[in-house]
């Protein structure tokens, strides 16, 4: 039962963010990770999610501003995900 995100805008202006999720193991369509281009999950767009399980997925932020949210039930619990980030 969490709803957590946190977002990355570094202190020098870049036009894309790189993101790695390296691994992530979750309840297939109930516990996701989600990307967003933008400071919020609110205003920012969407760019694209992951459910499941998987290793190397690359995404993309077309912004200098990237929001990563994760929300799960409280049914199973796996071990979730690692990411990494760059400019």
């Amino acid at each position: 039962n969490e709803n957590l995100s946190f977002t990355i805008c570094p202190q020098e202006f870049h036009q894309c963010i790189v993101i790695n999720l390296e691994s992530y193991d979750t309840e297939f369509g109930c516990d996701v990770v989600r990307f967003y281009s933008g400071d919020n999950t609110t205003t920012g767009t969407l760019i694209t999610q992951q459910s499941g399980f998987g290793n190397n997925f690359e995404v993309q932020i077309p912004a200098p501003c990237a929001t990563i949210q994760f929300v799960s039930d409280g049914f199973l619990e796996a071990p979730g995900f690692k990411l990494t980030w760059t400019c």
